[in-house]
């Protein structure tokens, strides 16, 4: 929040982190405590079409100032280009408001369109002083991240920041009405690595009636609530491929494509695990270079009780050949 509400805010915000860091409740807090308007696109799959994304987003800035008619017109026409007109006459519109904005596109990996991603990185280049165009999402957005960030015009939050610290996951559990010894609340913060929704998720598992007296040790990524949410919002989005590589390298500590290959007696092990941490699948990068990398602990308990259900059989083999 503090990063959030410096004076010399850069025109770009991102927001990336998996399902469960508090993305959206972190920008609806800045909403409501910044004096800056914010206009507000919850990105849906409907929105893979220029046209209907653009439309949402002029609607959202026409309702915080009213903007020229002619960006409507050039929605509404089934003749005009997105790149070439639809999108400078919306940008036209943003850099000649007369208050700043915050334009919140909260959701934005939703967009696969080729179109929609180049129209977003386009707008980008058209965010007046004062105003902001907030992207928010569980991969990088659609926009030149690498040049924004080398001319100083992106704040980037991700899972680092949102993460709880070990006092923050202390009150939630107070909150939660779950009072439990310092040494406990240390072990939780360190299965969960801060991530609230497993912080969240490890209350209700206490609640429903965890064992007395190993409360922290006995919670982990095979329980039921982890399971359901991990299954939900990060397995059931990936391929069978995928779902595969992942559960059998859950018997590594730590990763990398060589190792993978070996394990997995395949190749190109190095652009899977690459494709992967894009996708930001709780894999924890360990190094800058993209080489070597580990699961979230909850992710990879969840992982390995998945194998041991699926192909026991398989453990031992995997382990022998790491």
């Amino acid at each position: 929040m503090e990063r959030l509400a410096q004076a010399d805010l850069p025109p770009i915000v991102s927001v990336v982190a998996p399902s469960g860091f508090g993305k959206t409740t972190l920008l609806s807090q800045w909403a409501e405590r910044d004096g800056l308007a914010f206009a507000w696109v919850a990105v849906e799959e409907a929105d893979n079409d220029p046209k209907v994304l653009l439309s949402r987003i002029a609607q959202v800035l026409d309702t915080v100032e009213p903007i020229d008619r002619q960006v409507f017109d050039a929605l509404t026409s089934p003749a005009s280009s997105i790149p070439g007109l639809v999108v400078p006459r919306l940008g036209s519109a943003m850099l000649s408001r007369t208050s700043p904005v915050a334009l919140v596109l909260d959701d934005v990996h939703v967009l696969r369109n080729s179109e929609c991603r180049a129209a977003l990185s386009m707008l980008a280049d058209h965010v007046p002083d004062g105003s902001r165009l907030v992207l928010s999402g569980q991969v990088e957005p659609p926009l030149r991240i690498a040049r924004l960030r080398a001319e100083g015009r992106v704040l980037e939050i991700g899972p680092g920041d949102l993460s709880l610290t070990r006092d923050e996951a202390s009150s939630l559990m107070r909150d939660a009405g779950i009072v439990l010894e310092e040494q406990e609340v240390a072990e939780l913060h360190r299965r969960t690595e801060g991530w609230p929704v497993g912080l969240y998720l490890a209350a209700l598992y206490i609640r429903e009636g965890a064992p007395f007296g190993r409360v922290a040790a006995s919670f982990g990524g095979d329980d039921l609530f982890v399971s359901e949410y991990v299954e939900s919002e990060f397995l059931s989005r990936i391929s069978p491929q995928d779902r595969a590589f992942l559960t059998r390298t859950a018997v590594l500590e730590r990763m990398c494509g060589p190792l993978c290959d070996a394990v997995l007696e395949r190749s190109g092990s190095a652009e899977a695990l690459a494709d992967l941490a894009r996708s930001n699948l709780l894999l924890v990068p360990l190094d800058r270079r993209g080489k070597w990398y580990r699961y979230h602990h909850l992710f990879r308990d969840m992982l390995r009780a998945e194998l041991d259900r699926l192909e026991p059989e398989l453990i031992p083999v995997l382990r022998r050949r790491a």
